[in-house]
C-alpha cells in the first residue's frame, strides 16, 4: 500500500517473508575483499580503500532511535530494514492473494493502457515467472477502508510533514491518495524513478518478498539524464 504521506506496501507472490523487505538471495561467491563473503552478502557491504569489507551497508534492526536514523541513515542515505515495526498491523497474515481475490476480485484496474479485473491480475501474478511476468505495476486505489489494517504508524515514519498545520494542503493534492501495489515474480517497474516532490517513501512489505537494486550514491547524474523529466530515468 502506498499513501501520499510516504507509506508503501506491496503484495507479491514470492515465498512468504512478512515484514522483511530487503532480503537478497544467492550463494555465488564474491572476491570483494573477503573470499568467504557470498555475492548476496557482498551486495550489502561497501568497499574500503584497502579492499576489505566494512560494516554492512544495508543495516537490519528491530528498531532504532530517531537520532540514529537521521544521522546514520537519512543524511548519508544508507539503507535500513526495520524488522519489527509492522508487528501490530492487522494486515500481516490478512493481506494475502486469497483475501484480495475474495474481497476485491471485481475491482477494475488499469495496467499500461489495458483494463483488467483485480482478481484476474492476481491469478496471473500467482502463475508469473521471470520468463513470463504478469502485468505490472498493478494498483488498487479504492481501498481507503483498509487503512486501519496498516495502522498504527510506526515511530520512524513520524513526524508526518503532510499533515503539518504549517503545510498548505494544496501542495500534496496530486499525491495524497492511497494505493495498494500488487506484483509477482518477474514484475518490475518500467523505469527508475523517485517520487514526486522528492518525498521519502517507506516500503512496508506485508506479503512475500521484494528484490531491490541499489545504486551507489553519487551516480544520480548518470541515472536521471532527462532534464524535462528529472525524476525518471527515461
Amino acid at each position: 500500500m502506498r499513501t501520499g504521506d510516504g507509506r508503501r506496501n506491496e503484495s507479491r507472490k514470492h515465498a512468504s517473508s512478512e515484514g522483511d523487505s530487503a532480503r537478497l538471495d544467492g550463494i555465488k561467491r564474491s572476491n570483494r575483499g573477503n573470499s568467504n563473503v557470498t555475492q548476496a552478502e557482498a551486495a550489502t557491504q561497501p568497499m574500503e580503500a584497502a579492499g576489505t569489507v566494512a560494516s554492512p551497508w544495508v543495516v537490519r534492526a528491530p528498531e532504532i532511535s530517531a537520532r540514529d536514523f537521521v544521522e546514520n541513515h537519512l543524511k548519508p542515505r544508507r539503507p535500513l530494514v526495520l524488522t519489527e515495526t509492522l508487528r501490530d498491523w492487522p494486515a500481516l497474515g490478512k493481506f494475502t492473494p486469497e483475501f484480495f481475490r475474495r474481497e476485491f476480485a471485481e475491482r477494475p484496474v488499469r495496467i499500461r493502457g489495458r483494463n483488467y479485473r483485480l482478481g484476474e491480475v492476481i491469478a496471473m501474478q500467482q502463475a508469473s515467472s521471470a520468463e513470463q511476468p504478469a502485468p505490472y505495476p498493478c494498483t488498487l486505489s479504492d481501498c481507503a477502508k483498509l487503512i486501519p489494517d496498516v495502522s498504527p504508524r510506526f515511530a520512524r515514519s513520524l513526524p508526518n510533514r503532510h499533515t503539518s498545520p504549517f503545510m498548505p494542503k494544496h501542495v500534496f493534492d496530486l499525491v495524497n491518495h492511497v494505493e495498494i501495489f500488487f506484483g509477482g515474480p518477474g514484475g518490475e517497474f518500467p523505469y527508475l524513478h523517485y517520487d514526486m516532490l522528492r518525498m521519502h517513501a517507506w516500503i512496508a512489505q506485508v506479503y512475500g518478498e521484494k528484490e531491490f537494486t541499489l545504486y551507489e550514491r553519487g551516480q544520480e547524474h548518470l541515472l536521471y539524464v532527462n532534464s524535462e523529466r528529472p525524476w525518471t530515468s527515461t
